[in-house]
């Protein structure tokens, strides 16, 4: 199983990850409907577990992944995003750390299209993941989600944020102020700055 990871660098865990990128068709378009009927189907605990899975390999084979060597790579990249976008708390989580590990790999040793162009579009998803309802006043009024998980998600967003900063530099401070401008342009409370969002300050290394 790829969340064994006793089996690393062996030729029967590299086939095994191969398979599985491979067995992504592209485009991944096909998987997004799923995705967004996911809540209203009561299909989470599926999605979940996609989620847990495609991140664990991202995590687990960053090496190819990163290059593009392995066929299916930019198709879990994408299917990644989708799944970071995804409103249930515990599909978009997991995939916070595949994000992270990929900044691990210097930007001059991965595929061209996983450095500004990918943290373009990822900084839009997860600063729109972590904006506040559109409907919020305060938490005592929210109904539609959970304070501890919008909260936690802040936190755990804040190092991808972080490093996309220090990655894209004027680049990230556009992509901010458009989706600032989209988020209170559709009527929603904001992005903020706590815990989430915003430019790192200058201790934040």
């Amino acid at each position: 199983a790829i969340s064994n990871t006793g089996d690393y660098g062996t030729s029967s865990r590299r086939a095994a990850a191969s398979l599985l990128l491979s067995s992504l068709p592209p485009p991944v378009e096909f998987l997004r409907h799923p995705l967004s009927l996911s809540q209203s189907q009561h299909w989470e605990d599926a999605i979940v577990a996609l989620s847990d899975l495609a991140a664990t390999l991202a995590r687990e084979e960053m090496d190819d992944v990163a290059t593009c060597r392995m066929v299916g790579s930019t198709d879990l990249v994408e299917l990644l995003l989708s799944l970071q976008s995804h409103p249930v708390h515990a599909v978009a989580v997991p995939v916070l750390e595949a994000w992270l590990t990929l900044q691990d790999v210097p930007t001059s040793e991965r595929h061209p299209d996983l450095a500004s162009p990918l943290y373009g579009r990822l900084v839009e998803v997860i600063l729109k993941r972590v904006a506040y309802p559109p409907s919020f006043v305060s938490w005592e009024e929210e109904l539609d989600v959970d304070e501890a998980d919008f909260e936690e998600m802040r936190r755990l967003a804040t190092d991808v944020l972080v490093g996309a900063y220090f990655l894209m530099r004027a680049g990230y401070l556009e992509k901010l102020a458009e989706v600032i401008m989209s988020v209170e342009g559709n009527g929603g409370a904001g992005v903020g700055t706590s815990n989430g969002g915003g430019a790192p300050s200058n201790d934040q290394h």
